[in-house]
């Protein structure tokens, strides 16, 4: 057998499947709570995991991924305490009819939520300028760790982002192609220069 070798335990499938139903929860999200609840619950299994090879890479890995994964979820929560400050709801479709592009104008701390959300989950997909976390995360784990973390929440993330921006923030709805373009363009001269080095 070609996997008689590698040792899995039965508490690594569970962490996966948990990790699985809070990244189908987060999809499916309504309002910010019930999203971020599942954003951490899906970053705690990812924590475990990262960790649970059970070598000083693993170790080190894990504890990496937790202070960056700290970071970007403090950034997402603060950007969703503002809007909750301004707005006074989280609810999803209750703030597509609140907010108006006169808004925005009004309260620059509205824009300055959604910036702050952008780059919380910036930092949750690795993507440039907030990726320098991720090749140092990958090393440590153990290759299906690896694939699991680059697969499943930027999957999910991306799904909430394209499912909730158009909707929610709909005054950038036209800037957000053109951030994720600038994004892919600074990923790909990024890795072109890395090539050079």
């Amino acid at each position: 057998m070609i996997y008689s070798s590698i040792k899995v335990s039965y508490e690594i499938f569970v962490l996966i499947l948990i990790s699985i139903f809070s990244s189908l929860v987060l999809v499916s999200a309504n309002d910010f709570l019930v999203f971020y609840l599942a954003l951490e619950l899906q970053s705690f299994t990812f924590y475990i995991l990262a960790a649970s090879r059970g070598s000083i890479l693993s170790a080190e890995a894990g504890l990496k991924y937790f202070i960056q994964g700290s970071f970007s979820s403090a950034l997402v929560l603060f950007g969703i305490s503002v809007i909750y400050g301004l707005m006074g709801s989280i609810n999803f479709l209750d703030l597509t009819l609140l907010i108006t592009p006169d808004l925005f104008l009004s309260y620059p701390s509205l824009t300055l939520s959604f910036f702050l959300l952008l780059s919380g989950f910036f930092f949750k997909l690795s993507v440039v300028p907030f990726h320098f976390w991720a090749p140092e995360v990958y090393q440590g784990v153990s290759p299906y760790v690896a694939a699991l973390l680059v697969l499943i929440p930027k999957f999910a993330l991306l799904s909430f982002l394209i499912r909730i921006i158009p909707s929610l923030f709909w005054p950038f709805g036209e800037a957000f192609p053109i951030v994720f373009d600038l994004i892919n363009l600074g990923s790909i001269v990024l890795r072109r220069l890395s090539w050079n080095i």
